[in-house]
């Protein structure tokens, strides 16, 4: 068994352009075997991400707060208890318009991270909405 906990996992902001008031940390991580690698994101009060899409899924759970979620042509207000799933390919973006810090946990398949970790943009098919 192996645990963690976000006391211990180094937060790391998130400096991708586009990206404003967000930070990152990586809960579960491919070289501990896990099938599903696990990061809790915040966003602060007006922080947000850029539309954007990957080859692969998302699975999200809302954990603190509320915020909005954009998955294709739909757009959701989530709050903690919520979960999402976004598909490959989905054009997707998470804001926090609201006034108390939203936070939720995100799945994604194993051996990704370094593509998410690195990447200086959001790819070709990034939108900046």
């Amino acid at each position: 068994m192996y645990v963690t906990s976000t006391k211990k996992t180094k937060k790391e902001t998130i400096t991708v352009k586009g990206v404003q008031g967000m930070s990152v940390q990586w809960l579960l991580e491919e070289s501990i075997g896990v099938p599903f690698e696990m990061r809790y994101f915040e966003v602060e009060k007006n922080g947000s991400c850029p539309i954007h899409e990957h080859d692969f899924v998302h699975e999200v759970f809302i954990v603190k707060g509320k915020g909005i979620f954009v998955g294709g042509d739909k757009e959701k207000e989530v709050a903690a208890g919520d979960a999402l799933f976004i598909s490959p390919h989905e054009p997707h973006q998470c804001r926090n318009p609201f006034n108390e810090t939203f936070g939720f946990i995100c799945l994604i398949p194993k051996g990704l991270e370094n593509e998410i970790k690195y990447r200086n943009d959001y790819g070709s098919n990034a939108e900046q909405k």
